[in-house]
């Protein structure tokens, strides 16, 4: 005898990364032997699953309806989003991706941001790793593959910019950050600073909402700071996320300290050697290590020789552009040290010295230093020599005040971070404050007092009588 007790359930919404009704699992029957009072053995078939076993499941399980169900389910297809992404199925992530926020974005529910901004970090991702899996079985593209991923972020750009003025309407602060992210993400990654710079001065990131959304944002401003010659805000920036950052992110730390690297010693700083001493980090600093002894020593044989070598690992990192520019710091610190080892000198030993082309390309070297303040000389044009004026005491010049105001601003700067950083309880100002009520109740307990007062001094007065 088979008891049939296959039933059909059939769900209230469809999701995009449902599967279809032909892969759904029936119970299965399986034979099952069993002996009469004869002695004979039959065979029968049972189905596994009993109708008052499915009665009973059913009445414990919650039925699926509601905001709740479509929050389990969001969060079901970012796990089914992270499984293509980790198997590199680029072109299916895509497709589900753009299914995923189509039918999320039906629902404006503040418990579904979270699931949305995720949904579209995966949505850039594929966009930017298209091209590279499209580049490799397709032998008839004739563009490069960084020209490709170039187009598909710039195609992707105007839908995110909708995504994000949706996001402002729905108060979603959670998407807003998380789209800045990537819109900043797109420019800099096509070396449009001047957009990206443009986009940071019009919006407002909302620092509360996310910490880790925040430090990729510092570290993007810091970035387009120091492409547009702001070394001290870049800086700032940069030690801001270097600071806010999680230890366990040792990428992104490594990768923020490789810029801040590279920004301190265009400030006219050295970084401490502590930096490169750090056991997670020694390796991927070495390069930078190098650089950092060139532009200290001034050697710019070195320096040349150094950028030469690391040219791959400088460009991959993005760094190549800055430190291109240490150049002419190194050049400096070179002329710092010959004028402080000789009074005079003539223009081609320090042609000779500092590796230059010319005599003429160091006098003019030497005057721009000697404008900028960086070294104290004087240009005999004639004689072809640069004369130094003897060094006066540090401390009768103003680089001493000017240490401890940049340090007191850094201290500034970080209690005001502190502060902000800190969560206080909503309306709590508000609860020592009386209501309408309880003040009218006030004063009239304070009124019924005064008359009793007033009519005990009269009792106390004839009692004196």
């Amino acid at each position: 005898m088979q008891i049939d007790n296959t039933t059909t359930v059939t769900s209230p919404m469809k999701s995009p990364l449902s599967p279809s009704t032909a892969d759904t699992p029936t119970s299965s029957t399986l034979p099952r032997s069993t002996t009469n009072t004869a002695g004979t053995t039959t065979t029968t078939t049972a189905t596994t699953t009993t109708t008052s076993t499915t009665t009973t499941t059913a009445n414990k399980l919650p039925k699926p309806g509601g905001a709740s169900s479509v929050e389990i389910e969001a969060y079901l297809h970012i796990l089914i989003l992270s499984l293509l992404q980790s198997i590199k199925e680029i072109h299916q992530l895509r497709e589900s991706t753009m299914n995923f926020l189509e039918y999320i974005g039906q629902y404006n529910l503040r418990t579904l941001d979270f699931f949305q901004g995720k949904g579209w970090s995966y949505l850039v991702w594929a966009y930017q790793h298209s091209s590279t899996n499209t580049g490799s079985t397709a032998s008839t593209t004739s563009s490069s593959p960084s020209s490709s991923t170039s187009n598909n972020l710039l195609s992707l750009q105007p839908v995110l910019m909708s995504a994000y003025r949706t996001a402002c309407l729905h108060h979603d602060e959670y998407g807003q950050s998380v789209l800045i992210n990537l819109l900043l993400y797109i420019y800099i990654n096509q070396k449009d600073f001047e957009t990206a710079a443009s986009l940071v001065n019009r919006v407002v990131f909302p620092e509360a909402i996310s910490s880790s959304q925040y430090v990729r944002y510092l570290y993007y401003t810091g970035r387009i700071h120091a492409v547009q010659l702001r070394y001290s805000d870049a800086y700032n920036a940069l030690m801001q996320a270097l600071r806010k950052s999680p230890p366990v992110a040792l990428g992104f730390r490594t990768l923020v300290q490789k810029f801040a690297i590279i920004v301190q010693m265009l400030m006219g700083e050295i970084p401490e050697r502590s930096i490169f001493s750090e056991k997670e980090m020694k390796v991927s600093l070495a390069p930078y290590l190098a650089i950092t002894r060139a532009v200290r020593s001034g050697d710019v044989r070195t320096f040349t020789k150094v950028l030469s070598e690391s040219t791959s690992v400088f460009s991959n990192d993005g760094t190549l552009s800055l430190i291109r520019r240490l150049e002419s710091n190194v050049i400096r610190t070179g002329l710092r040290k010959i004028v402080s080892s000789y009074s005079r000198i003539s223009f081609s030993s320090i042609a000779t010295k500092l590796g230059l082309s010319s005599p003429d390309d160091a006098e003019f070297l030497a005057a721009k230093a000697i404008r900028d303040g960086v070294l104290d000389g004087i240009l005999n044009h004639e004689g072809s020599y640069l004369e130094s004026i003897a060094a006066t005491n540090v401390y009768n010049s103003k680089e001493p005040q000017e240490a401890f105001h940049r340090r007191i601003n850094f201290c500034i700067d970080v209690h005001d971070e502190a502060v902000r950083a800190m969560r206080y309880p909503p309306n709590v100002t508000r609860a020592d404050l009386e209501s309408a009520e309880a003040r009218r109740e006030r004063e009239r307990d304070e009124a019924e007092l005064i008359n009793d007062l007033a009519e005990g001094k009269d009792d106390f007065d004839d009692y004196d009588e």
